[in-house]
């Protein structure tokens, strides 16, 4: 439901009326992003496709409570995670790592992302026995961060192009914002910290569950 996804879906209408239209809604549905909603009556030839998959049930439960009546919502899953199913497992016992590892990702938007790279150079310095993983976004690589940041990055803080599942793996406690990494997360049994941004939507995932972040 983004301004371009409906001029798309208009112009199909109009150029090819005997196409179907499928939606995939990739990722969830904050509640603050309004636009995923629509009003009730309020938008009755509002260009929309066919059909929207959804990823998971609560995504499907949200729209249709919201605005997206009828059985034009189907449910879905989560293309992204369609072969990690398996690698959610701790390797080994669930032990902790030698070192207290806190794992920082970040979102693919710059703000936010900022604000937590900024943040991960302020939680420690190289004396207290801690050891900082910094994961960014594959779309905002660290590199697009830096013009943001004033001065380097501490020594103690190790910046990892791995995969975030592999790092989830040698870590004590991920820290997040608005990323979907949480869910995995979860999977693995890694306690969460979720950070409230100062210059954006607060659209974490868990907004709904907040205390499964334990």
């Amino acid at each position: 439901n983004q301004p371009w996804e409906r001029a798309l879906c208009w112009e199909v209408r109009r150029l090819f009326p005997d196409t179907v239209l499928t939606g995939y809604q990739h990722a969830r549905v904050p509640l603050l992003m309004l636009n995923f909603y629509l009003a009730e009556g309020g938008e009755p030839e509002a260009p929309k496709p066919d059909w929207v998959v959804t990823v998971g049930e609560h995504s499907a439960k949200l729209l249709a409570n919201e605005g997206h009546g009828g059985n034009w919502i189907r449910l879905g899953g989560a293309l992204q995670f369609q072969s990690s199913g398996a690698g959610l497992e701790r390797k080994g016992k669930a032990s902790q790592p030698e070192t207290p590892t806190v794992l920082v990702t970040t979102p693919n938007g710059i703000e936010e992302a900022t604000e937590l790279v900024e943040m991960a150079g302020e939680l420690f310095n190289e004396n207290d026995g801690m050891k900082i993983l910094l994961k960014c976004h594959p779309l905002l690589p660290l590199e697009a961060i830096s013009v943001e940041i004033a001065g380097n990055l501490p020594d103690h803080i190790e910046v990892s192009d791995e995969p975030v599942t592999d790092l989830m793996q040698r870590s004590t406690v991920m820290v997040y914002s608005g990323s979907t990494v949480c869910i995995p997360a979860l999977g693995l049994g890694l306690p969460l910290v979720h950070v409230r941004p100062h210059f954006d939507f607060d659209l974490d995932p868990l907004e709904t569950v907040p205390d499964t972040r334990l």
